[in-house]
């Protein structure tokens, strides 16, 4: 049997994997790509990396150097980190079929293949998705460890945090929501041991064994805490106000925001010294050797990774302090402003299947479940609570909440197709249903589309047809059920609907990431680079040709409103780039001049060496009408049939009523470049060859 499990595995990270790294260079790429991207090649051509927390841990940076020294830097090998992790994590609920069972590991694996947020993020040069690997793998080490007890689970688990921190600052997050697990299932033990021996028992144990004959979970708890206790001492900086210090400078301190000034510098270093100190003592109370070894692993890949592997130190003190202090001071930017039901709206979206089943599982396991469905559903409302309460909200960080979903709807899942008696569903004809149940989802949203009646008869005809055919299956479906009984159909019906739910899943993934994966009529997508931007990258790489400068083709780019990024990325080879302000000068042996749209009026004096300017879109965004939702605009929203219409159809077909939000750009070419006519108006990506110079341009 685990023979058929493991090809089943096998097949399924397979098909992750290629739905992840096919045409994987094509979408623009997203201003952060850009500066994760750019910063990696700094460290591969030798400029080196310095740790900077509003671009996360050093993690994928140093790893992404690495890709490039394989592979070369690309828009395709720019994302291969992540679409590999990304495959990985699939592959990783194989570790989880003690605690999910076999079929719900399965079933589990499968959500987190197929899942929009997932497949699109794997596609995506963010630390999101290298997070949630490290999180699944300290979930695989936590609960193995409690279960087994054997030591190696415990290095695991130390080098899987060292990694975590070194890759993205909500692992204190996750850090909260596991040691506050682990912390009350270590109380609720203790509680029953105090009730068996009583507390002089307890006095007893204590003054014997000391910390050595720590339960599991208090085992965990002790040694999450002893290690991660100096990255939690840039904490105190909340109280920097009426101490009177600064601890955490923000935008308006004048220094590098997160780190300390003047006397704070000094109580930031007693703060840490103290927690290393309080941390390896209670470490060595409870088994030195094994503390010392679990700490070598975790400082030893926390120093190599935040000093750049040995070229930066200065980044194993920032990596310490500034990760928190950075983002405790950046909490009343509130990057995004989104409101605190963000992801209430965007995961019903993307991710209705894992949401629905996953709701169902902490209802059902909440009376008939065992340990660790109870962590599930600990693990999803602490994640939801605790990014409801972050300031800054982002479409990516529904990763974190994707994830949980996924694990508590496969186990939801897999229990009940293992209950099924399938051979009576097959002798019943109730596996039928599982065909009904998907045309009567089709039927349903004909019904859903229709806008208006007519009196013309094939109007009638046309939208009285999909109604005919709702009664048609229900009573088919009815003669089925009558059969089967009522168990029987209840549990088909269930694994219907997922199957059902199943297939917009997939759907929607196929649109977010190869249809409009840099459109952002997705509200995954958000604020996006647009795809006007590579195409334009096209001409100018031409016009480079066509001078025979090549790279050395000198380019001007308005830095204005950070339109440097992602120009940054994609002109990185080019070494005559000058990103300033547009101002009374422009250089005018500047062949290409990238304007901010702002930025028109001052290039007038010098429209006798350029063409006329051709407008672009550099990055678009989804229109936000859902700010401001309230309960009664929300019943509003469903109960008007036109509304719940223009929903369904967004739902369906991403068809939006609002406008794209755009920030707009000129692109200036230069007048003399030989042999190339850019066609009038519109993107400058539609050639016309002048005459008698087809060869001109290749």
């Amino acid at each position: 049997m685990l023979r058929w499990e493991v090809v089943l595995f096998a097949a399924l990270v397979a098909v992750a994997a290629a739905m992840r790294f096919w045409d994987l260079g094509s979408r623009a790429y997203h201003h952060d790509e850009s500066l994760h991207a750019v910063y990696s090649w700094y460290l591969y051509v030798g400029r080196g990396y310095e740790h900077n927390p509003m671009m996360h841990g050093p993690f994928q940076f140093v790893v992404n150097t690495l890709t490039f020294v394989l592979f070369g830097a690309s828009d395709y090998t720019g994302r291969i980190l992540y679409a590999l992790f990304g495959s990985a994590l699939v592959g990783m609920a194989f570790f989880l079929r003690p605690y999910l069972g076999r079929a719900g590991a399965l079933c589990a694996a499968g959500l987190l293949a197929f899942s929009p947020t997932m497949l699109y993020f794997s596609r995506f040069a963010r630390n999101d998705i290298l997070i949630a690997v490290w999180t699944l793998g300290l979930v695989i080490c936590m609960w193995r460890y409690m279960e087994e007890r054997r030591t190696g689970f415990l290095y695991g688990f130390a080098a899987l945090l060292a990694l975590s921190f070194s890759t993205q600052e909500n692992t204190y997050l996750h850090v909260v929501i596991l040691g506050l697990f682990l912390g009350i299932v270590s109380l609720a033990q203790l509680m029953a041991t105090w009730r068996r021996v009583g507390f002089d028992g307890l006095v007893r144990i204590h003054k014997r064994f000391g910390l050595r004959r720590l339960s599991p979970p208090a085992t965990l708890l002790l040694l999450l805490l002893t290690l991660t206790l100096p990255a939690w001492a840039a904490g105190i900086s909340i109280l920097q106000k009426p101490l009177g210090l600064v601890l955490a400078s923000d935008a308006s301190g004048g220094g590098p925001i997160g780190l300390p000034a003047g006397r704070g510098v000094a109580v930031a270093l007693v703060a840490t010294g103290l927690a290393l100190v309080l941390g390896a003592y209670a470490g060595t109370l409870w088994h030195r050797r094994r503390w010392f070894i679990c700490a070598g692993i975790y400082w030893a890949i926390f120093v190599t990774l935040f000093s750049t592997v040995f070229t930066y130190p200065t980044g194993v003190a920032t990596g310490v302090w500034q990760s928190l202090g950075y983002w405790l001071a950046q909490q009343d930017v509130a990057r995004g402003g989104q409101p605190w039901y963000y992801y209430l709206v965007l995961l019903p979206i993307y991710e209705l299947l894992p949401l629905v089943f996953a709701l169902a599982g902490m209802v059902y396991y909440w009376f008939k479940g065992d340990a660790f469905s109870w962590f599930l559903t600990f693990w999803i409302i602490m994640a939801f609570a605790l990014y409801a309460w972050a300031a800054e909200k982002m479409p990516w960080i529904s990763v974190h909440l994707a994830l949980p979903l996924a694990l508590m709807a496969g186990k939801l899942l897999g229990d009940l197709v293992e209950r099924i008696p399938w051979r009576r569903g097959a002798s019943t004809g109730a596996v039928w249903l599982l065909v009904v149940l998907p045309l009567m989802a089709v039927t349903l949203g004909s019904i859903i589309a229709i806008r208006q009646w007519s009196p013309d008869i094939n109007v009638v005809l046309r939208n009285a047809s999909p109604y005919l055919a709702l009664a048609v299956l229900l009573y088919l479906g009815y003669r089925v059920a009558e059969r089967a009984g009522r168990k029987l159909t209840g549990q088909v019906v269930v694994i219907g609907l997922a199957g059902v739910l199943a297939v917009f899943s997939v759907r929607a993934a196929v649109q977010v990431s190869y249809k409009n994966g840099d459109v952002p009529v997705e509200m995954l997508v958000y604020t996006q680079t647009s795809p006007d931007v590579p195409r334009l990258m096209q001409d100018i790489e031409r016009v480079a040709w066509a001078t025979g400068e090549g790279k050395d083709m000198r380019i001007t780019v308005d830095g204005s409103d950070g339109y440097v990024w992602p120009w940054a990325w994609y002109l990185r080879d080019y070494k005559n780039v000058a990103y300033m302000d547009l101002g009374p000068t422009v250089d005018p042996k500047s062949r290409v001049v990238l304007a901010n749209a702002s930025s028109e009026s001052k290039m007038e004096p010098y429209l006798d060496k350029y063409r006329r300017g051709q407008r672009y879109s550099l990055r678009w965004w989804f229109p936000e009408d859902y700010r401001g939702l309230t309960p009664e605009r929300l019943w509003g929203e469903f109960a008007n049939k036109d509304k719940f219409t223009d929903l369904w159809r967004y739902w369906m077909f991403r068809e939006l009523k609002s406008k794209l939000g755009s920030a707009d750009a000129i692109a200036y070419f230069a007048k003399d470049v030989p042999g190339l006519a850019l066609a009038p108006g519109g993107m400058p990506s539609e050639h016309v060859l002048a005459p008698g110079n087809a060869s001109a341009i290749p």
